[in-house]
């Protein structure tokens, strides 16, 4: 079981390996993995919200928007707004490195120690750098920690000064979840506190539990109950992970600095959760007014990033989601599939501007989308080439292929 462990014990120049779901539950680990665990992408990679909170991540999340904006309030009741006018200098600073530009980069504030936030930016499911304001100054206390392989992410416990990593590897016999744990030192440096693991047996049906004093040295693992590991985790940890456009934490920014100051009314960000008593997907488009617009989707996707184009050639930006689908019969085929949803935006009013608005062509079969033209190119609007694949084992074999445009408001089959 040690030799297991150690497989996957993968240290860098801060001694951690991997990155952490929350834990509060590990014990359902036994569940999920006689219910299939190997099949569906979620539980293995960038889970859903189902397969998170299977493995503790879904406690993690929970809380975190309201804790953020709590504390944003006391500060904002304060004269002390020097730590945002330093963060909304920096990100000017910040983005004029290639690595921290693009739509896909995405900007947090959370709470590590005391009651200055620290940023935490990334492409979400890439890798995550947490930058910390302290005595006039900003340290990069993270610096592009890989985040998202092998559920790979960083979370931390809000006020505590505490920081872990997860990652986890399974096979067909077994499965292993890891956590490291780190404080941040007097000297702003990342410091290794203690490691927990967690490994389920099929033989036993049953998990173990295990604490390291020193992470390096896995053969002093000591063994402890179920309670005690959960111990080690809140219902309020957070993940580190940027959730919102760098407009939107310009506008947070701004909050902080001038609480009473009016603006136009712009999106803040698109976020994605499940509703249960719709067995669906709701995005929701958050603007700067508080207005939440939502638009319901399939319970199976997931949204993988956000991005903004001028597809109607009107000099405005539409909002482009893209989904991932998985579309799975355990033990008969899985393919996955990556499409695009379509939004005008009008202020505050979304307008659903998808192709399956307009081609009855599509039906209810799930396709695959890729931009091959942009507004510059000859048919002057975006066209996208669709396929769908054939429900059967192996390599994806491509079943029906289309090419669809959208130009002048309407959605064509070419």
């Amino acid at each position: 079981m040690k030799k297991e462990m150690e497989m996957k014990r993968i240290d860098t120049h801060m001694r951690k390996r991997f990155l952490p779901k929350a834990a509060a539950v590990i014990i359902l680990l036994t569940a999920a993995a006689t219910a299939g665990l190997f099949c569906y992408r979620g539980l293995l990679c960038n889970a859903d919200e189902e397969g998170k909170a299977a493995y503790g991540y879904g406690s993690a999340v929970k809380g975190r928007d309201a804790a953020v904006t709590d504390r944003q309030a006391v500060n904002m009741r304060s004269d002390e707004k020097e730590w945002a006018v330093d963060y909304l200098a920096f990100l000017d600073e910040l983005t004029q490195d290639a690595s921290f530009s693009g739509d896909n980069i995405e900007y947090k504030l959370v709470y590590l120690v005391g009651d200055i936030p620290a940023l935490a930016v990334g492409p979400t499911g890439y890798w995550v750098s947490v930058f910390l304001w302290h005595d006039g100054e900003i340290t990069n206390i993270m610096d592009k920690e890989a985040y998202g392989t092998w559920g790979r992410y960083w979370a931390c416990q809000p006020y505590q000064n505490k920081i872990y990593t997860y990652c986890y590897s399974f096979d067909e016999k077994s499965r292993s979840d890891y956590w490291d744990f780190y404080q941040i030192s007097e000297r702003y440096e990342m410091e290794f506190l203690y490691g927990l693991s967690s490994v389920w047996e099929q033989e036993k049906d049953a998990s173990s539990y295990y604490y390291q004093e020193n992470g390096q040295d896995l053969e002093k693992s000591v063994e402890i109950t179920g309670e005690a590991f959960a111990a080690y985790f809140a219902e309020d940890d957070v993940v580190l992970a940027g959730d919102s456009s760098i407009e939107d934490m310009r506008w947070q920014l701004g909050r902080v600095i001038d609480p009473d100051k009016e603006e136009a009314v712009f999106l803040r960000k698109v976020t994605q959760d499940y509703d249960a008593d719709k067995n669906a997907r709701i995005l929701h488009f958050v603007f700067s007014n508080d207005k939440s617009v939502d638009m319901e989707r399939d319970e199976r996707t997931w949204m993988k990033e956000v991005l903004y184009r001028d597809i109607t050639g009107d000099g405005k930006e539409e909002i482009l989601v893209l989904l991932e689908v998985l579309d799975c019969e355990p033990g008969v085929y899985s393919q996955t599939y990556r499409y695009f949803d379509f939004f005008q935006m009008d202020e505050d009013i979304v307008t659903d501007i998808s192709p399956r608005t307009q081609l009855t062509e599509l039906g209810d079969t799930v396709w695959n989308m890729e931009i091959v033209e942009s507004m510059s190119g000859e048919y002057g609007g975006i066209v996208l080439k669709m396929e769908t694949y054939e429900k059967k084992a192996g390599e994806k074999s491509v079943e029906k292929s289309l090419m669809a445009g959208y130009r002048d408001g309407v959605w064509e089959i070419l």
